[in-house]
């Protein structure tokens, strides 16, 4: 798992790694250009995917986390409503709520969840990872997931179909 930036994130990725994680102004130095959100951002996940990464993860502050991983699967998470006291070490907190799901099997979209809600909790605390499970269990309950994976599209019509309107009795 790397959180890394710039010249070393450039560096780390051709041993492609299993998990790459990043906030979106390293994303956008990296990839040379303003990123939207979503659409640029899942764009940019999308090309280093391509490079043969597992899991790309994205963190936004207040606006959450993407994530996307090479079997297809993106998601937006969105954190709860919290207290805010200080972002010191919310990164790295959600790194290691990323982590820890890892270990306990957990998938893309539960692992975005636990990794949210510890940024949040470690953001309720002042200085950096001081808080305890129970918060960010606390956390857990108010984080959003939404599924941003494109649904596989419909099967095309054959000329056939199409010209009698997919209809087969018009004969």
């Amino acid at each position: 798992m790397v959180d890394a930036r710039d010249d070393v994130l450039r560096r780390v990725l051709p041993a492609r790694p299993t998990v790459v994680k990043h906030n979106i102004f390293e994303m956008e130095r990296l990839m040379g250009r303003q990123l939207s959100i979503p659409e640029g951002l899942v764009e940019a996940m999308k090309e280093i995917l391509a490079q043969g990464v597992e899991t790309v993860v994205i963190t936004l502050g207040k606006q959450g986390a993407l994530g996307a991983n090479g079997a297809g699967e993106v998601y937006w998470v969105t954190p709860p409503e919290i207290d805010y006291v200080g972002g010191v070490g919310s990164g790295d907190a959600f790194t290691a709520g990323f982590a820890t799901a890892i270990v306990q099997g957990r998938g893309l979209a539960d692992r975005l969840r636990w990794a949210t809600a510890a940024g949040a909790a470690n953001a309720t605390s002042l200085g950096a990872c001081l808080f305890e499970r129970e918060e960010v269990q606390k956390c857990l309950v108010g984080v959003k997931v939404q599924s941003l994976t494109e649904a596989p599209a419909p099967p095309s019509e054959t000329p056939e179909e199409a010209s009698t309107g997919g209809d087969q009795s018009a004969e």
